[in-house]
């Protein structure tokens, strides 16, 4: 399937430096920039939510998860070289699954 026509596009994400705002990958932003207008929500398996705003720099192509970042990154004690996977799901909703450095999908049991 051609990645423009994607049911559910994705991305990855290997952290170094999240502690304010993490970066949508360019090529994700060139491709789904509609799905990336002013807010999203974060999801994850648990069905707790966190809402992030979405914002684009003036001197970057991409875009940029801001206010409520900080917020989802302690709850979830996201730490370096963490990966995450983003699913978007629709309604501006991003299903975000987190792996350790040891390759091991993290408990995602939060409940808010």
């Amino acid at each position: 399937m051609d990645r423009n026509h994607a049911v559910n596009p994705s991305f990855y994400k290997i952290l170094i430096d999240f502690a304010f705002d993490l970066g949508v990958p360019k090529e994700f932003t060139e491709t789904y920039r509609e799905l990336l207008a002013g807010k999203a929500k974060l999801r994850i398996a648990s069905g707790a939510t966190w809402e992030v705003n979405v914002e684009k720099l003036e001197d970057d192509d991409r875009h940029y998860f801001t206010k409520g970042w900080t917020k989802f990154s302690r709850d979830m004690g996201l730490q370096k070289l963490d990966l995450l996977v983003f699913a978007f799901v629709g309604n501006h909703t991003f299903h975000v699954t987190v792996y350790g450095t040891n390759a091991f999908e993290k408990d995602s049991n939060f409940q808010r």
